[in-house]
């Protein structure tokens, strides 16, 4: 609908000018795993020191929940897994971040990543790819990442990375990326051995990853920061980061947004940003034929600027919905059986209300007699009691009906 363009205006105000608080762009998690000291396997240098780096840079700088695990078993990460499944919903955003061994099983083309309970020759504590696939599939909340910095990583995304719109398209890429849901991987390398180390204490993979975060202050798709990062991890290791959808993940085109905890508005532009948005919002419905869109402008904004208008045209759209009904035909009533003109209330002339005084005694005196006072003697009507019987049959039979009869004039 016209309404979901609201949030390419939001986001090119963030970009531009701080618009934290005039957007909600949802709650944002992250789970973060570290794996060095491996049980049967040989140990990592780097995965621990990137993993708490990444972890408090989401929270201080971009302002993530973070559960950080560190040298964590199998079942441990499942657990987690499992646990944020149940809690996160539409409004939320997740970030998994992994740093550790991973394998490829050539046999059956499928990556894994190891925990650190792991065991080289058997697979029953490996983590599969499809199997986090799965679950972020199972998942509710509206964008997702994986970020894997670990050896043959790149199982989890298709081979053809995402381009990035420049000048004019960016507008509307963004409100494309923003509207719709997203399951995306960020991985170090492709089908190959990534580097543990080279990055001062880091991997060469998350210096760069912590690099382009940390130095950022605008709102960046999981999109820019790949490509801010892949040249440096590619000029300085022999490795090559992959960024794209997460295949049979159920993406639907958007794309992860990173929000530093730094946008925020002063009230002067808060409020100018705002109302920058309500106006922009309000255009792009305003000849709008769906009364959708003037419903979600006034849930947005019940005390905005162009409230009144908006409220008038819902009613308008509303009428034009119950006239666009249409009305069954209604079915003519037969005519009487006599052929003789049925009894109409408000119709009856001196010598009409004569002949109906004794259609109606006729039909009806038997049953009626002790409704008039004095009694009704059938075939003698005096003037009084033709005037009780008349009220009587025009308020029985009044539109010529009594019991669904016809009422002949004699």
């Amino acid at each position: 609908m016209a309404w979901r363009l609201l949030a390419v205006l939001a986001l090119v105000i963030t970009v531009s000018a701080a618009a934290r608080g005039a957007v909600e762009f949802g709650r944002y998690h992250a789970l973060v795993i570290g794996i060095n000291d491996y049980q049967h396997l040989a140990k990592l240098k780097t995965a621990v020191n990137d993993a708490s780096a990444v972890a408090d840079l989401l929270r201080q700088q971009y302002d993530f929940t973070v559960t950080l695990l560190l040298n964590p078993t199998r079942a441990r990460v499942i657990q987690e897994l499992e646990r944020l499944r149940a809690a996160l919903t539409e409004q939320d955003n997740l970030l998994i971040y992994y740093a550790g061994h991973g394998v490829l099983d050539e046999g059956s083309e499928t990556g894994f990543w190891l925990p650190i309970d792991a065991h080289e020759q058997s697979q029953a504590n490996w983590i599969s790819m499809p199997a986090v696939t799965r679950t972020v599939r199972a998942m509710t909340a509206k964008h997702i990442m994986v970020v894997a910095d670990s050896c043959y990583s790149g199982t989890l995304v298709r081979n053809v990375n995402a381009g990035l719109a420049t000048g004019s398209e960016r507008a509307v890429e963004l409100a494309r990326l923003a509207a719709k849901s997203s399951r995306t991987a960020l991985v170090s390398g492709g089908l190959e051995p990534v580097a543990d180390g080279g990055g001062d204490g880091h991997s060469v993979f998350a210096r760069a990853f912590l690099d382009v975060l940390r130095g950022n202050r605008e709102v960046i798709e999981g999109n820019a920061l790949f490509l801010k990062l892949r040249r440096p991890v590619v000029v300085n290791a022999r490795q090559t980061p992959q960024y794209s959808d997460i295949r049979l993940a159920g993406h639907q085109g958007g794309d992860f947004l990173f929000v530093p905890r730094t946008i925020v508005a002063t009230p002067s532009a808060s409020t100018g940003a705002s109302q920058q948005i309500e106006l922009a919002f309000w255009q792009s419905i305003q000849s709008s034929e769906a009364a959708a869109d003037f419903e979600e402008y006034l849930r947005q904004y019940p005390n905005g600027h162009f409230a009144g208008l908006a409220r008038n045209r819902l009613k308008k759209l509303q009428r034009a919905t119950v006239a666009a009904v249409p009305i069954p035909p209604t079915e003519p009533k037969p005519a009487p059986a006599t052929g003789q003109p049925a009894l109409r209330m408000g119709a009856v002339d001196a010598r009409g209300l004569g002949r109906a005084v004794r259609a109606y005694l006729a039909k009806f005196a038997v049953a009626d007699a002790e409704r008039l006072q004095p009694p009704v003697q059938f075939g003698r009507v005096d003037a009084e009691q033709a005037g009780d019987a008349a009220r009587l049959m025009i308020s029985d039979v009044a539109l010529g009906e009594r019991n669904g009869e016809q009422l002949a004039l004699g």
